[in-house]
């Protein structure tokens, strides 16, 4: 699934995307004392997010849209507006097309489109777990009880310690330890959008 924004509005939230803007913090360091080996998921998604990422904006290029990896890893659709603010008619029709054919190509990874089960909240706490290794201490997660019945699904990037580092420290977080599917979170950094 894909997003499409313009050039002043933020990305929309697709399926369980959540949209966060940017905060303050400090550099991500690795803890030293506190053991913890990364589960064979993460690296397996790195890979499937590159070729993800790779064959959408490909698949955007073919149709001449202008599109970007955002934080987070999804690809997102953006489109300039003109002098008076709107966006070309023209433009929008081109876009709904590609989105709505790129969208059907490129699948998301897998772990993405995982359901919402045990196994799901399982890899939260992996991301959890990466998080505090590297120095980011985050709440108690819920009960997996609490996490499968929430309406949205609980995640460690939404945790105020999290939300108050720099996208860039996000940007690197999000690299060393990426996201399953439920809970996702995309990061609308302020300088995503170029110049028109």
């Amino acid at each position: 699934m894909l997003a499409s924004v313009t050039r002043r509005a933020w990305p929309v939230a697709v399926a369980t995307l959540a949209v966060v803007l940017a905060g303050c913090g400090s550099r991500v360091e690795a803890s030293q004392g506190q053991p913890w080996v990364e589960p064979a998921w993460m690296s397996a998604l790195r890979l499937e997010l590159e070729e993800y990422q790779a064959a959408a904006l490909a698949c955007f290029a073919g149709y001449g849209v202008n599109a970007q990896v955002s934080i987070g890893g999804a690809v997102i659709m953006w489109g300039v507006l003109d002098e008076d603010g709107l966006e070309p008619a023209e433009m929008r029709a081109l876009e709904s097309l590609a989105l709505a054919s790129c969208d059907e190509q490129v699948p998301f990874p897998a772990t993405w489109e995982s359901s919402r089960d045990l196994a799901a909240f399982e890899r939260q706490l992996d991301v959890r777990n990466c998080l505090a290794y590297h120095g980011v201490e985050t709440a108690e997660p819920p009960s997996p009880e609490v996490w499968l019945e929430q309406e949205a699904a609980w995640s460690p990037y939404l945790d105020d310690n999290v939300l108050a580092l720099s996208i860039e420290d996000r940007r690197e977080l999000l690299n060393l330890c990426p996201q399953s599917g439920h809970g996702l979170v995309i990061i609308a950094d302020p300088n995503y959008f170029p110049d028109p």
